[in-house]
């Protein structure tokens, strides 16, 4: 990680350290839909952790967390080509919750 100075923070805690490419990174998480529904939380699961340039995650979330500090927060919208990339009807489909339930994949009873 980057050292930046910072003289504004009490001795001894004036070199922060910044995420760059190649760090391994561990954040909490919270993803809503445009109209405001959650999808998905790290306070439901456990934080996500990853090598920055890795390509193990989506390159939006990659680039939110490039230059970021320890403790550090930020509210984004990540457009869909550097997320899941654009809707293609030819790879989605319809499936019940309660299939979704007996494969454990569904975290919420609701």
């Amino acid at each position: 990680m980057d050292t930046v100075s910072r003289p504004d923070a009490p001795q001894g805690d004036r070199q922060i350290r910044r995420v760059r490419w190649g760090d391994t990174v561990r954040i909490g998480f919270m993803t809503w839909l445009e109209d405001g529904t959650l999808v998905d939380s790290s306070i439901y699961s456990e934080p996500l952790i990853f090598t920055t340039g890795s390509q193990s995650i989506m390159e939006g979330i990659e680039m939110l967390v490039i230059g970021m500090s320890v403790g550090e927060s930020k509210t984004e919208k990540i457009t869909p080509d550097s997320a899941f990339g654009p809707y293609c009807p030819e790879l989605s489909c319809e499936m019940s919750l309660s299939w979704l339930r007996a494969q454990g994949l569904c975290r919420w009873s609701g």
